[in-house]
């Protein structure tokens, strides 16, 4: 399911071994252990002298000031929201890093691979309960944080505009075909109205909410999601994006994948409109044209973007 994991990594990992490790964090190292999954920054489960349980090093060697907003979102939401505590920060070192306290439980990715309907849903209904905690946070605007979470580049106008462009230009004809691409533009052209009242809105977005960035639990006979890792993406804006992400790949689950998320969200307080799912597909073409839209694309990426983009288009058909 962890489709993206299969990408070309964008940013080289950080070779530490024990000795530059025990430097870098100022105490001696008992155990350190590269850990796999993202493309972007580098992650290592640690073992600290002294220490009965791990914790995670994450180095940011892709956005040097996403640490420190990754900061102040997980001190944000920790009353809410299952997160790692942050032990230790080097916001000035190069690259940035944080100490995290290590949270217990399995990628959601890999428990869904042999879980029943069943457990699928109850999984699912924890994700959407956890959700609706993330959006309960707001802003003053829409737009991308800064460092201290203020609003340092205010959106809130339709990010259609440069699907609709990219779709309409030369480069997405040479990646996905003339025809899909025509599609796209009339896609937009046709639907894009129905996301007016969401591009305003001003909730704090997780931005990269998908179940290998999840971590889950079985505890008292139930499954639960048990932290909500990687934070980086996080703005202000429409709560919709998130079940964009989340939904990405749902042709691949279940049925209960879809309506226990929906059902969770609902009942831990989220507000969704009736064609939410629909709408989800819409304002993911915003995610899928960024994916598309830089120079290091590859044929791997685009294998996979393109049957997104027919199950969006079949979706409104």
């Amino acid at each position: 399911m962890a489709v993206e994991q299969g990408w070309r990594r964008r940013y080289p990992h950080v070779e530490l071994d024990r000795n530059s490790a025990e430097k870098l964090l100022g105490c001696r190292v008992l155990d350190l252990e590269l850990l796999g999954g993202g493309l972007r920054n580098t992650n290592y489960r640690v073992q600290l002298e002294g220490e009965s349980r791990f914790a995670v090093l994450r180095l940011y060697t892709a956005d040097a000031s996403a640490c420190a907003r990754e900061v102040h979102l997980l001190e944000l939401v920790a009353q809410r929201v299952p997160v790692p505590a942050v032990i230790a920060a080097r916001l000035e070192a190069s690259p940035p890093w944080l100490l995290l306290e290590w949270m217990e439980g399995m990628r959601f990715d890999h428990m869904l691979v042999s879980a029943t309907p069943a457990e699928v849903q109850e999984a699912c209904f924890s994700a959407g309960q956890v959700l609706a905690a993330i959006h309960r946070f707001s802003f003053d605007g829409p737009g991308f944080l800064g460092p201290n979470l203020e609003i340092a580049e205010p959106m809130g106008y339709s990010w259609l505009i440069g699907v609709r462009e990219f779709f309409d230009g030369d480069r997405a004809q040479q990646l996905v075909g003339a025809e899909l691409s025509a599609d796209l533009v009339q896609l937009v052209d046709r639907e894009g109205w129905r996301l007016a009242d969401y591009w305003p809105q001003s909730n704090l977005v997780h931005a990269d909410y998908k179940p290998w960035n999840l971590l889950i639990k079985r505890d008292a006979g139930r499954w639960s999601i048990s932290a909500a890792l990687d934070w980086e993406f996080s703005f202000s804006g429409p709560p919709l994006c998130d079940f964009g992400i989340f939904l990405r790949y749902d042709a691949q689950m279940p049925p209960d994948y879809v309506s226990g998320l929906l059902e969770g969200y609902r009942a831990a307080g989220g507000s969704l409109s009736p064609d939410v799912h629909n709408l989800a597909r819409l304002i993911d073409l915003v995610s899928l044209w960024t994916f598309l839209n830089r120079d290091d694309v590859d044929s791997i990426m685009v294998r996979d973007i393109r049957p997104l983009l027919v199950e969006t288009l079949r979706a409104f058909s």
